[in-house]
């Protein structure tokens, strides 16, 4: 990877962690005061840039066994493996192509029942499927909080564990211009 490309992606992913470690103390003080906006405001945020991280590092879905060969001195220069919290991106395509799981639900679902942006556990309200649960927010598992998407859990501590880590390592390399 050219030198100069190299100091532009640690930038970037640089720049997308301090959008996932901004959106932890949002999401936070939201859930402890019951700010419902804010938290799904927060909750974006977080999806949003651990997602774009994880196109950084290892390219999008479409390309990802392409590109993520070409980004291996990018991940290199931060010290990520493939065992990162970051390398999945399927919550961030939940909430990216939210028109699609729209019309997903909408084929699937023989009831159109619909919840969307629930705080607390999956299973607050009965009645409801897998498909028909969109963005739930679990604050309360052992491992702390959690965004639920179609029954598929993603626990937040662990990317924002990573975000943190490798933030000062982006930041720092991409200070060191040639």
């Amino acid at each position: 990877m050219d030198r100069h490309l190299l100091k532009v992606f640690q930038r970037h992913v640089a720049d997308q962690c301090r959008f996932v470690l901004v959106s932890v103390p949002m999401i936070n003080r939201a859930a402890a005061h019951g700010d419902h906006d804010q938290l799904w405001i927060g909750c974006q945020m977080f999806v949003v840039g651990a997602g774009n991280v994880s196109k950084a590092l290892w390219g999008d879905g479409r390309h990802r066994e392409a590109t993520a060969p070409v980004r291996q001195p990018l991940r290199a220069s931060l010290g990520v493996t493939d065992g990162s919290a970051l390398h999945r991106v399927a919550m961030r395509n939940h909430f990216e192509h939210f028109d699609e799981r729209l019309d997903r639900w909408w084929r699937e679902s023989p009831t159109h029942n619909y919840l969307d942006c629930l705080i607390g556990p999956p299973g607050a309200i009965g009645g409801f499927t897998e498909i028909e649960m969109f963005r739930i927010y679990d604050p309360s598992p052992p491992a702390g909080p959690r965004i639920v998407f179609w029954g598929e859990a993603f626990d937040l501590q662990p990317i924002a564990s990573e975000c943190q880590r490798i933030f000062p390592i982006a930041n720092r390399e991409a200070e060191q211009w040639p």
